[in-house]
């Protein structure tokens, strides 16, 4: 008899999938959902009004009508933060209503941002809600 050697036992194994699998798979929905969520919400979201995000810059820095708009925008932030602005700063500088033009320098720069806040105060010292406010600030200065 011929003495054969010590080889290897070569065995068939299968693998088990682990149930570390399943988490990554629930994590990953998650994940997804999650990303999902905050992609889709509405970007017309109401803007919370009870306090100014921002604050406006000093009203003592301007004079004359730019004065008056900056000090109409520290206020009136509720109005001015229900109202569009509708002269390209939303794409331009990302500001989200009317009361954002003054939180930097672009109000004093921009005759129709100021133009809007003058109306509004105006309207609003007749005591014009401000959602006729708004909607007179479409009509006049939106899009034809």
């Amino acid at each position: 008899m011929k003495k054969q050697k010590n080889q290897p036992k070569v065995e068939n194994k299968v693998e088990k999938k682990s149930g570390n699998t399943w988490w990554l798979v629930i994590g990953a929905v998650i994940l997804f959902g999650g990303v999902a969520w905050f992609s889709l919400r509405s970007a017309d979201a109401p803007i919370d009004t009870q306090a100014p995000v921002i604050a406006t810059l000093s009203p003592s820095m301007f004079i004359g009508e730019t004065r008056e708009a900056y000090q109409i925008a520290k206020d009136l932030p509720d109005v001015l933060q229900q109202l569009p602005c509708f002269c390209g700063c939303k794409e331009g500088f990302g500001h989200a209503s009317n009361y954002f033009c003054f939180t930097d320098q672009h109000g004093a720069e921009c005759t129709m941002c100021k133009d809007i806040a003058l109306d509004a105060k105006k309207m609003h010292d007749t005591g014009m809600a401000t959602a006729k406010i708004r909607d007179a600030i479409r009509v006049k200065y939106g899009p034809r």
